[in-house]
């Protein structure tokens, strides 16, 4: 449904509703016209019995007989003229009910209506989610069951929850602070003693039994707000959302009518109370932004906003932002809140480093805020000499617009629009939509909830082995090497094309070992992100010259093409002592050389290291045939990645490619891949199994610079 449509059935609604007002208040003067007839019958009626009566004496002088009968005949007219119009208010009520009933009907049609319309259009408009989010109850009354089960629309918040179909970005992916805060989280980083002395406190706090949510949030807040509030970063008292709704407290960029919240609390007396503080939290996130969609901060931003519940003795810290849809994820467990110290610091200091990151997150928050809003004024500024000289006609057209009904619609049908531009799908990690070296329009994610994509490099930037980017995100020197090291060079346009590969964990030295051999592809460059997260930028391996192994047709050419990935694993074995884990057919890379022989090359090496030394990881999938020996924990051979390779070569021969999995389950850091994968058309250097595609065009305005070869990232604000 288009918001043309959604308007006009709105517009519909509006004047049913009316006329069903109209109706009723006819009905009712109706009714008060019908009684007081009534009662002028009933008087009249009182008045002919008294003559009746009198007519019945015997005494009754001829003269005053007659003038009672006259009277009696002309009451007796009256009486029927007043049920005659009695008769004709009846049905004239009777006509304005069925009226009444009529319009009922038409309002309760236009409504079915309009919800079959949204409902066959949740999956086609981004602005859906909006009048949805617009049309949500207030966060206490809103349903946690019936909005995460919604069938049609999907769940309201991406928590994860009932299953990872409700998943989103992880906070470190969407803004850089997030991922701060999780370095210090996750630190061995000394904390102050100001930061103790409030955990200590806040403890003391938790453990108390309240009567009453109010007295919980009053006590926290009392500590909290002097160690978490500053110049930018107040407490909100009024203009959270509309409808007096707003959280137990909260801080943001302005105590009346703020347009950034930084930090939402929420406090629960105690766990299995009324409603989910988390959910609730988010919620409130959604209630703050639905009506800001128009602001210049949920323009550019995704609203990163920290959520702290303390729900009796415990508290947990949770990172908030409006993707694509809200989205949120924990940054802690709930963390207990007991006195055990002197005793003990075990509880204590947790809190004590939450609290830490807490503030170190809120003023990074606030002062990201304050800087793009100074960037703004001094841009509104520099329009202002412009502007001024169409301010006169602008007033003139102000002037005339008299239909206030109507400019509201036209305001909403507005942000609709720009709604759905800036939402039009799901949006890219910060280190790809942030950084000037990508052009974010063409990037492609490979797989759902894989964030490895395939992008090109923005005008003026090189790929190439780079040992260094300046902070502008100038080109990087150009690969020395003589293979077809750095962007891809098909002949589809994407000759400036990358792999961009997102993950906590990847065997870079085995990768650049056996790229040294002309075995994988060639990485470019490393980085380390915020939140322990690493990107790897490489060469992009285009079709369709190279293909998985597993794409091969069975029969001549897989087996033509085993022999030289068999050999190519040999080689690289011997010659770098390292092992790949993951050898499957979907990670082997083959195309047929200019002698007709077969070039190979391997990709995926999140968990390859040395032989004997590298461990295989928790999470790895039942169906994959696993040589005997590979478990949680065990120690990567050689011979694993040998037999490996034969097992998943023979169910690609029996089977075909419905055999294919991810090595690990539910991994972000391997794909998934089944037969009912649609192909995007693209091979990657490093994650290469085919999936949705998901393109975006939003990119928030910044710059921000790239470091060398494996060293830390610059901490930057995505704003």
């Amino acid at each position: 449904m288009t918001v043309n449509s959604r308007g006009s059935e709105s517009a519909a609604l509006e004047e049913v509703a009316l006329a069903v007002k109209k109706v009723e208040t006819a009905i009712r003067v109706v009714e008060r016209d019908i009684a007081k007839k009534e009662n002028a019958l009933n008087k009249l009626e009182e008045d002919l019995s008294a003559i009746d009566a009198r007519l019945t004496s015997p005494t009754l002088k001829k003269a005053v007989k007659a003038a009672l009968q006259n009277q009696q005949a002309h009451l007796r007219n009256k009486e029927t003229q007043l049920r005659e119009e009695i008769i004709q208010l009846r049905n004239k009520e009777a006509q304005l009910r069925n009226k009444e009933a009529q319009l009922r009907n038409e309002k309760a049609r236009l409504l079915d209506k309009e919800a079959r319309l949204l409902d066959a259009a949740a999956l086609t408009r981004p602005d859906t989610y909006l009048l949805r989010a617009l049309r949500t109850d207030a966060p206490s009354q809103t349903s946690l069951k019936r909005e995460q089960l919604d069938v049609g629309m999907g769940p309201l918040i991406n928590n994860w929850r009932p299953t990872a179909e409700a998943a989103g970005l992880l906070p470190e992916l969407i803004h850089p602070i997030f991922g701060e805060v999780r370095d210090l989280l996750d630190s061995d980083t000394a904390v102050d003693q100001a930061t103790i002395d409030v955990a200590r406190q806040l403890c003391s706090v938790g453990a108390r039994v309240y009567d009453s949510e109010a007295q919980l949030t009053s006590a926290c807040r009392g500590l909290l707000q002097p160690y978490l509030a500053t110049e930018d970063a107040v407490t909100i008292k009024s203009g959270f959302a509309r409808n007096k709704v707003s959280p137990d407290w909260a801080l943001g960029d302005s105590a009346k009518d703020p347009s950034n919240v930084f930090l939402i609390f929420e406090a629960k007396p105690g766990i299995g109370g009324t409603g989910d503080p988390n959910f609730q939290g988010a919620n409130y996130h959604l209630h703050f932004f639905r009506r800001r969609v128009d602001s210049a901060i949920f323009q550019t931003t995704f609203c990163p906003t920290f959520l702290l519940e303390v729900v009796g003795p415990q508290v947990r810290l949770s990172a908030v932002a409006w993707l694509d849809r809200v989205t949120i994820f924990p940054l802690t467990p709930l963390l207990n809140l007991l006195p055990a110290h002197p005793i003990t610091d075990v509880l204590l200091m947790p809190v004590a480093r939450m609290l830490a990151a807490l503030r170190l997150g809120v003023r990074k928050l606030a002062a990201a805020h304050a800087e793009h809003r100074k960037a703004e004024k001094a841009r509104a500024a520099e329009a202002g000499a412009v502007k001024g000289a169409d301010g006169e006609e602008a007033e003139a057209e102000d002037a005339d617009a008299d239909d206030a009904q109507q400019d509201a619609a036209e305001a909403e049908s507005a942000t609709l629009l720009q709604y759905a531009i800036t939402r039009e799908v799901k949006p890219l990690p910060w280190p790809i939509s942030a950084k000037r070296r990508y052009d974010p329009a063409t990037a492609q994610q490979l797989a759902p909830q894989n964030p490895t994509y395939y992008v090109h490099l923005a005008a003026g930037s090189r790929s190439g082995t780079s040992s260094g980017f300046d902070s502008g995100g100038s080109s990087a020197r150009p690969s020395s090497s003589g293979s077809s090291g750095g962007a891809g060079s098909g002949g589809d346009g994407s000759e400036n094309a990358v792999v961009v590969k997102l993950c906590r964990k990847y065997g870079v030295p085995a990768h650049q070992a056996w790229a040294g051999l002309g075995l994988a592809p060639q990485i470019n460059f490393v980085e380390q992100l915020p939140g322990g997260w690493i990107l790897i930028e490489m060469e992009w391996l285009p079709e369709p010259e190279w293909r998985q192994l597993s794409d091969l047709q069975q029969g001549a050419e897989l087996e033509e093409a085993l022999p030289a990935v068999r050999e190519a694993l040999e080689c690289a074995h011997t010659e770098t002592g390292m092992v790949h884990g993951d050898v499957r057919p979907p990670n082997c890379m083959v195309r047929r050389s200019s002698s007709n022989g077969w070039e190979v090359r391997f990709v995926d090496f999140e968990w390859a290291g040395d032989a004997g030394q590298a461990t295989y990881p928790a999470c790895l999938n039942p169906d994959i045939p696993w040589p005997d020996g590979v478990a949680y924990g065990t120690q990567l051979q050689r011979e694993h990645d040998i037999k490996l390779l034969a097992a998943t070569t023979a169910r690609t021969r029996s089977v075909g490619r419905k055999a294919r999995g991810p090595g690990a389950v539910m991994s972000l850091h391997t794909v998934a891949r089944d037969g009912s994968a649609g192909p995007v058309g693209k091979a990657g250097g490093v994650m290469l199994h085919r999936g949705t595609v998901g393109v975006t065009y939003w990119r928030p305005r910044v710059a921000s610079g790239w470091s060398r070869l494996a060293t830390p990232g610059p901490r930057l604000f995505a704003w």
